[in-house]
């Protein structure tokens, strides 16, 4: 009997025990069943993500001696971004008999890996019993990135590595490393005719090709001019006929070859004088300065010629000069040929790794020469020359760049970072030695590699207020860069206005796609998105911009699907997005979302995807595929 009172104690001594823990427990378990996310799922916008945590305590959990505290946290990767600590109720400075509305706005700083992560929070009860913890509460998973999908020379790990940066020779004036060889065709005072079939050269004799072996000809300018004699004076188009009459042997000698003409003439002008009279041997320095003191002033022509009758050393120099005078100059422009261009380059390049001094080369026979280096260490070897014997911008914005594209296959962080540290040095003092838009630009890409947003879209905008010219194929690459910068920053509408005036190559008509759809204008992101493909249908981006166009109006599941799974099988860093892309969520139950992961080889034979009804422009282009 005894015993029996023993066990009946102890059974009731236990049960208070867990009915005490129970009530604790049960307090405060639903504590946060009122609190939610806003939104739910969330979005990158900038550089960040922003939240807000809103709902209700329920009266139970409030008491006098009690205070709440709450600690929100983003769960990624192996660890947790704690978020903030917010005591949201106090019992001694707060009425327990009313209801408690949280409100939190949150904004923490996006860190590679979150796209996995989740939003969690937790909280702390504190009263005169000690602290109790509130069960924590996940508010939401995962996270949207579309904007970091915008493509501006990201290295990725499936893809051919991107070359960046631009070559200052190439915008800049690519006719100033032409080759120039000068012919001066002379004529008869007074004529404009020519005799004989072929072209006369006053410098080398008859020219039987202006064709030179291992050279491209770009362009022929011709100039016709007149002597200050009598008989060339007495008609004033005879310098325009002496253009044409030159214009016409050299088109023959060309024999259809498709280069550039220009044809132009000087009439009542004495500047082609002064050249001849820089180089003549037949007068002394004194007689030559006051042949310039004539041809230098301001008086009309008529009387400079009567005034340079009066000076010793005229009749030399109407003897000499004037017959060159009395002519059509042509002027043709030349570059070397591609095996001729490799081979110059690795000349120089063996010659500067010697050490040898390149006394023969020019500064623009050294930029072509590093140009045409197909190697990037090649490249190098040759500016760093350049910046010792030929310093100039030039030399220090492309040693940059080359810089840019070596740290672009470096796998070494610290390597990389050293070589990005270089190209900015590089790019600034280039800048410093001469303002110019393609150093700026430069410095943007740079920055973007360092992922210093506000620091590349500074520089890229410099490098836009420095050229007016609105049809520079520089202007319309440097805006399609800043466009990239302003999706990134959430400046949608703006990135598509810059967009649109980029050349139409597949990314930059990716890029115009995502700013039109991340601005919610889902018709006009799909024309771009299809663009893109056009383009280049084996760059997964345009696809995989469709898929996100019909997975968000919910027009076409399959053919959401069908565009999802062309995408992944072209890239497979697209193949790891979407697999936790929040973007298609609502199809992660499908079993044919499952079926787009499936590898190239599977489907290769015709098996898929197959683009559904509705889409006829696409299917014609998958059938004229299939057939090339």
């Amino acid at each position: 009997m005894f015993k029996s009172r023993v066990v009946f104690f102890v059974f009731l001594l236990t049960a208070g025990i867990f009915y005490g823990c129970s009530t604790q427990k049960s307090l405060y378990y639903s504590a946060f069943d009122g609190i939610e996310a806003n939104p739910q799922l969330l979005t990158l916008h900038r550089d960040s993500i922003r939240v807000e945590i809103k709902g209700p305590l329920p009266l139970e959990v409030l008491a006098k001696d009690r205070a709440i505290t709450l600690y929100p946290e983003y769960h990624y990767g192996q660890g947790a971004l704690r978020l903030g600590e917010f005591e949201v109720f106090n019992g001694k400075f707060t009425p327990t008999d009313r209801r408690v509305d949280v409100s939190l706005q949150l904004t923490f700083p996006y860190l590679p890996g979150m796209e996995k992560g989740k939003l969690v929070l937790k909280g702390l009860a504190e009263d005169a019993k000690g602290l109790k913890t509130i069960p924590e509460k996940e508010l939401g998973k995962g996270l949207i990135t579309l904007p970091m999908l915008a493509r501006f020379g990201q290295v990725i790990l499936d893809e051919p590595i991107p070359v960046v940066g631009m070559y200052m020779e190439t915008y800049l004036n690519p006719e100033a490393y032409l080759e120039e060889k000068i012919h001066t065709i002379k004529f008869g005072y007074g004529s404009a005719q020519l005799s004989g079939n072929r072209l006369t050269s006053a410098e080398s004799g008859p020219i039987s090709s202006l064709l030179e072996p291992g050279k491209t000809l770009r362009k022929v300018s011709i100039l016709g001019t007149h002597a200050p004699v009598d008989a060339d004076r007495r008609d004033a188009n005879l310098a325009r006929m002496r253009a044409i009459e030159a214009e016409q042997r050299v088109r023959q000698q060309l024999r259809g070859l498709d280069v550039p003409v220009e044809v132009n003439h000087r009439n009542a002008d004495l500047f082609d004088l002064r050249l001849l009279i820089a180089d003549y041997k037949g007068l002394n320095d004194r007689q030559k300065a006051a042949f310039y003191e004539v041809l230098l002033s301001e008086s009309a022509y008529e009387n400079q010629i009567a005034e340079l009758r009066k000076l010793p050393g005229f009749a030399a120099v109407q003897r000499d000069l004037f017959p060159l005078l009395a002519s059509a100059k042509v002027t043709l422009y030349s570059e070397p040929s591609d095996q001729t261009k490799a081979a110059i380059a690795s000349r120089v390049y063996a010659a500067v790794r010697n050490g040898e001094v390149l006394r023969n080369l020019s500064e623009g026979d050294l930029l072509a020469a590093a140009k045409d280096a197909p190697q990037l260490s090649e490249k190098e070897s040759i500016y760093r020359y350049m910046e010792q014997h030929f310093p100039s911008a030039t030399a220090t914005n492309n040693l940059g760049v080359v810089f840019l594209n070596q740290a672009q296959r470096s796998l070494d962080r610290r390597e990389r970072n050293i070589l990005i540290s270089n190209a900015i040095a590089q790019f600034k003092t280039s800048a410093n030695m001469q303002q110019n838009p393609i150093a700026y630009h430069n410095l943007g890409r740079a920055y973007l590699m360092l992922n210093d947003y506000f620091e590349a879209y500074v520089a890229v905008s410099q490098a836009s207020a420095m050229e007016r010219n609105l049809n520079n194929p520089f202007l319309k690459e440097n805006e399609a860069l800043r466009g990239a910068i302003d999706i990134i920053n959430g400046d949608y509408r703006l990135a598509t206005v810059r967009l649109n005036q980029a050349p139409r190559t597949e990314e930059h008509l990716f890029n115009l796609g995502l700013a039109y759809f991340l601005s919610g204008d889902y018709e006009k992101a799909q024309v771009a998105f299809e663009e893109s493909v056009q383009v280049n249908r084996a760059y997964g981006y345009g696809f995989y911009g469709l898929a996100l166009v019909n997975a968000k109006v919910g027009k076409d599941e399959d053919l959401a699907l069908a565009y999802l799974q062309k995408a992944v099988a072209y890239s497979d860093a697209l193949r790891q997005r979407a697999l936790t892309d929040l973007s298609f969520e609502a199809y992660r139950q499908n079993e044919r979302f499952i079926e787009v992961f499936r590898p190239l080889e599977l489907w290769m034979d015709g098996s898929g995807p197959v683009i559904p009804a509705g889409d006829e422009a696409m299917q014609q282009d998958e059938v004229k595929e299939e057939e090339n």
